[in-house]
């Protein structure tokens, strides 16, 4: 009776273990900003595990590896970056991994411009590595990019990626549908205060007249901003556009703005809600931000600042309401 009980312990035992060993282990990835989580998890779904290098509210330009970040790039199976050499921390990684000999999986610019994708120049002429990643086709190709990345290091689990990714990208057709809806037929000319906007700007059609700050820490020059107020009161553009990250930067902007009843509008971006809730909405929440400015056919100025700072949250969940409403109404419909 006892080696009955015995060989019975033994076999429970046995078929745990393989239970155990039966479940896969998850992918593990770092990502560089932490705007690119929400598209590592759109397509990786269950199967990956997502870590942001730079922690949130960092710059990311002047960002510096740690120790403990070191560890977290040898134990990573995908790196997701902006770069190669956007970030000096991202030139850093690629060095460390060079170096070391480390076997890793990089996904970056070089991956995305294959899949289409190339970057924007400026009015002054100045290739823009900034922001691309809020931009629709910037996150298709972000998108596709990791999905073939994880097939390389997953490759049992493809067909899942393929899903989860054809899936995704039929949501950012219909944000992008839906934004441009929410704009309507007004052709907009903006300013903006530095070249952050421009892609997300530029996916829905909206003319970009001028940069305020081209160079990333710069301030305006005094003739800057005088060139600013005068293509907006002679009517070459309408409105000063800019996110909540530049508007706290830039807060005597905004007193001279008002002093000189210059129109401008806050795009409430912030990388906590758009990690929460996904970075394809950024298009949602510029359209709606835009379009509210210009009421009645006419702009108006903004007088509440801390408000509009106050209101990002209300705003983007908004957005994502409305977002969910065309998508059952449109998906009823065919």
């Amino acid at each position: 009776m006892r080696k009955l009980i015995l060989y019975f312990m033994v076999i429970t035992l046995l078929a745990s273990t393989c239970q155990i060993n039966a479940r896969p282990q998850k992918v593990y990835i770092l990502t560089t900003i932490s705007y690119l989580v929400p598209i590592v998890k759109a397509i990786g779904g269950a199967m990956v595990e997502v870590e942001c290098l730079i922690p949130q509210g960092a710059d990311p330009h002047y960002y510096e590896l740690t120790p403990a970040d070191i560890s977290k790039l040898e134990k990573a199976d995908i790196v997701v970056m902006t770069g190669p050499s956007h970030l000096p921390v991202e030139a850093k990684i690629e060095e460390i991994i060079r170096e070391r000999g480390l076997s890793k999986v990089i996904v970056n610019y070089k991956n995305y411009t294959k899949l289409g994708f190339n970057l924007l120049k400026l009015p002054n002429g100045k290739v823009n590595p900034h922001g691309y990643f809020l931009s629709l086709r910037g996150i298709r190709a972000i998108s596709k990019s990791i999905a073939k990345a994880l097939a390389i290091i997953n490759p049992e689990n493809t067909s899942y990626y393929s899903r989860n990714l054809e899936e995704y990208l039929n949501k950012i057709n219909d944000i992008e549908t839906l934004s441009k809806d929410i704009l309507g037929k007004r052709k907009y000319r903006v300013i903006i205060i530095t070249p952050f906007l421009q892609y997300l700007l530029e996916d829905l059609d909206i003319e970009i007249v001028d940069v305020l700050v081209y160079e990333h820490g710069a301030s305006p020059s005094v003739k800057d901003i005088e060139n600013l107020i005068n293509s907006i009161k002679k009517g070459r553009s309408q409105i000063v556009v800019m996110d909540c990250r530049e508007a706290l930067k830039y807060k005597d902007l905004i007193e001279l703005f008002e002093e000189n009843n210059i129109p401008y509008v806050i795009i409430p971006l912030t990388s906590a809600d758009l990690m929460n809730n996904g970075v394809e909405y950024s298009a949602i929440i510029l359209a709606t931000s835009l379009s509210t400015a210009f009421k009645g056919g006419s702009v108006e100025t903004k007088e509440d600042f801390n408000g509009d700072i106050l209101l990002i949250s209300v705003a983007l969940n908004l957005a994502l309401v409305v977002l969910l409403s065309y998508i059952l109404f449109s998906r009823e419909k065919r």
